[in-house]
């Protein structure tokens, strides 16, 4: 059946480094669609049938403010999912921003989401972080 959930219910370490720079009233969501959609989704996401993969018969969408994208990632693959969320999020907070975000502490430049070795994990020229861990970066 479909759903929506708080990102952080899903991927809290993701949601964590969001939750300072993310405004309260855009709540990041994520929504599992499939071809039996509840009221509550119906509700937030009227077209829901219009975003469903006719080839899976289902589809991961990212809630953003009045923002929805479409995710490549499965539910079940946490590590890519994670790392999808957290570049569309990091898309989200430049745009409202309008610079570059996360910049880091002493003038390493911007970190980006990427899996490695089958973590999720924010890196930069020379290092890398887990997500989580983002705050431990920043100035």
């Amino acid at each position: 059946m479909s759903r929506i959930t708080n990102l952080s219910t899903v991927l809290p370490e993701v949601a964590a480094d969001f939750e300072r720079v993310i405004r309260a009233s855009a709540r990041p969501r994520l929504a599992l669609l499939d071809q039996d959609h509840d009221p509550e989704v119906l509700e937030q996401i009227p077209d829901a049938a219009e975003w469903i993969d006719g080839d899976t018969g289902s589809q991961v969408l990212l809630l953003i403010g009045g923002n929805v994208t479409s995710m490549i990632a499965q539910w079940s693959n946490t590590g890519e999912l994670a790392v999808e969320c957290a570049s569309a999020l990091q898309t989200y907070v430049m745009d409202e921003r309008n610079a570059p975000w996360p910049v880091l502490s002493g003038g390493a430049g911007v970190a980006e989401p990427n899996l490695r070795e089958g973590t999720a994990q924010w890196t930069w020229n020379g290092g890398a972080v887990p997500f989580g861990h983002l705050s431990s970066v920043l100035p």
